[in-house]
């Protein structure tokens, strides 16, 4: 299967004949490659809600962006937690002993659905992301990170073209509970987004999955904000 999209990927251009952006054409890595790039890559967010029963913690997946302790989430994992005692927690694959870091709140937009974290353990291993003026086809192949189905969801397809500005697109990965947060990735290793939300259709009584969603940050924004608070806390 892997090998049927990596010959797919190849043929993208044909979809977007007159675009005016340049075609994202990733290089794809081998399966091998690219399941050890993931591993190194996953991250587990866990809010404890302000009841401070841990219990009642959510659970979300992250997006290391940054080798100073920086990481990418879906705001809504935050929702109705203790945002002083978030953790977070790192796949041991990582090279960071498997643990739960604290991590403070650096930026929190619930509209855009991004919450930028960061944690005081350099991060070996981040993603870095898809040209920023680049066309995303439909019919991408993409993967993804998120805690729950990322090991084992598959290959899935952009089901419409983005131009990488920030906001919101959709492929036919299933997410599930949990997933929100971690990286939507191209078979060339790049991040595309981070998971949002599952679309689903509500007719006679019953319910269709129609589409997954993942949020394209504002990455000019993020830098800013990383620049910003890795001045404000440095030591003099």
């Amino acid at each position: 299967m892997l090998s049927r999209y990596l010959a797919s990927a190849l043929f993208l251009p044909l979809l977007c004949v007159g675009c005016k952006a340049p075609v994202y054409q990733p290089k794809p890595l081998n399966g091998g490659q690219l399941a050890s790039y993931l591993m190194q890559r996953r991250a587990v967010v866990m809010a404890p809600q302000v009841d401070g029963n841990v219990k009642e913690s959510s659970l979300g997946s992250a997006t290391p962006v940054h080798p100073a302790g920086y990481l990418l989430t879906a705001a809504h994992v935050l929702d109705g937690a203790d945002r002083t005692r978030i953790r977070v927690m790192l796949d041991p694959k990582s090279g960071i002993p498997k643990r739960l870091l604290d991590a403070r709140v650096v930026m929190y937009d619930r509209e855009a659905d991004v919450a930028l974290l960061k944690t005081s353990v350099p991060l070996p291993h981040v993603f870095q992301w898809s040209p920023q003026n680049a066309l995303l086809p439909a019919g991408l192949p993409v993967v993804h990170t998120g805690l729950a189905t990322g090991h084992k969801s598959g290959l899935g397809t952009l089901t419409e073209p983005s131009d990488s500005k920030p906001g919101k697109f959709c492929h036919t990965l299933h997410l599930a509970p949990g997933d929100s947060g971690g990286a939507l990735v191209s078979l060339g290793g790049e991040a595309l987004g981070i998971n949002h939300a599952v679309g689903r259709i509500q007719t006679f009584g019953a319910s269709f999955f129609s589409g997954s969603y993942s949020v394209r940050p504002d990455l000019r924004r993020i830098e800013r904000a990383i620049a910003s608070d890795i001045k404000t806390h440095s030591k003099p």
